[in-house]
């Protein structure tokens, strides 16, 4: 159970926030459009290569390696983290925890319309996730959060399901979003 509890902790915080909500969840779809200001529809390419990259994070936390994730997240959690060594102390310990858990299916699905924040556009990607913890199976469905300057092509990343429910915190690491911005849901369900 104490697994069980730290893998929720990850889902739910990229080092930032630990929040986590049983129910059960649909399966992945599109993330619903966000609202203005709109910026023009990413590109098949650009949004190829997020879901690449979010399919490629959430493999290296499967295998255990720590370093993309460090690589790719935005550097806004470094902010809430502290510092760039409490983050990264937080990932390693949070990849060390999740040694000899089983990720059984990884889904990701299309990115969101995107939105802008100061000089950052902002897309919401659904992710599934199913894994086996000790004798019992997790199924969580959150979101990850792609983040790159308006004009360039690098994306960072972290994972928004820890924003669910704090959404204020959320609007403070990125200002400049529209108020009216609606974070996709976080849910976690523990499967027969």
């Amino acid at each position: 159970m104490i697994r069980c509890l730290a893998y929720l902790a990850y889902l739910a915080c990229s080092a930032a926030a630990f929040a986590a909500e049983v129910a059960a969840p649909a399966a992945p779809k599109s993330a619903p459009a966000a609202p203005a200001p709109a910026l023009a529809p990413l590109a098949p390419d650009d949004a190829a290569a997020l879901v690449a990259l979010i399919k490629e994070l959430n493999e290296a936390m499967g295998r255990g390696d720590p370093e993309p994730i460090i690589k790719h997240t935005h550097p806004a959690i470094l902010r809430l983290a502290g510092s760039r060594q409490k983050f990264e102390e937080a990932v390693r310990a949070s990849v060390k925890a999740f040694a000899g858990f089983r990720f059984e299916d990884c889904a990701v699905g299309a990115p969101s319309a995107p939105v802008r924040a100061g000089d950052q556009e902002i897309v919401f990607v659904p992710l599934v996730i199913v894994m086996r913890i000790e004798k019992n199976r997790v199924r969580s469905e959150g979101f990850m959060v792609g983040i790159r300057t308006v004009g360039t092509t690098a994306w960072a990343c972290l994972d928004g399901s820890g924003f669910a429910k704090q959404p204020a915190l959320f609007a403070q690491v990125f200002p400049g979003l529209p108020a009216d911005l609606k974070l996709p849901p976080s849910k976690v369900e523990l499967l027969k």
